[in-house]
C-alpha cells in the first residue's frame, strides 16, 4: 500500500471529473476502494484519508478560498 498511490489518485480525482463521477456512483466504500485499486492505485481508504487531510491543510494555509476535493462528497 502507498501514501504516494493515495497522492496520486487525489490528483487524478480533482482533474479526471469522469472518473470522479464514476467514483460516486458506487453505493459502498469497498466497491470504491476496488474499483480505485482495479484502476492502479495500491491506496488503502486510510492512507487515502490521511492524504486528504494533508491536501486540505495545504489548501487552507496557502489559500482564503477555493475549491477543496472532500472524500465525503465521494461516499469514501
Amino acid at each position: 500500500m502507498s501514501q504516494e498511490q493515495a497522492k496520486e489518485l487525489i490528483t487524478r480525482i480533482k482533474s479526471d471529473a469522469a472518473f470522479k463521477d464514476r467514483i460516486q456512483v458506487l453505493k459502498d466504500a469497498e466497491k470504491k476502494i476496488a474499483f480505485i485499486n482495479d484502476a492502479g492505485y495500491n491506496c488503502t481508504l486510510s492512507e487515502i484519508e490521511q492524504e486528504q487531510k494533508e491536501v486540505i491543510e495545504n489548501q487552507i494555509e496557502g489559500a482564503a478560498g477555493g475549491n477543496l476535493l472532500w472524500f465525503h462528497d465521494l461516499g469514501i
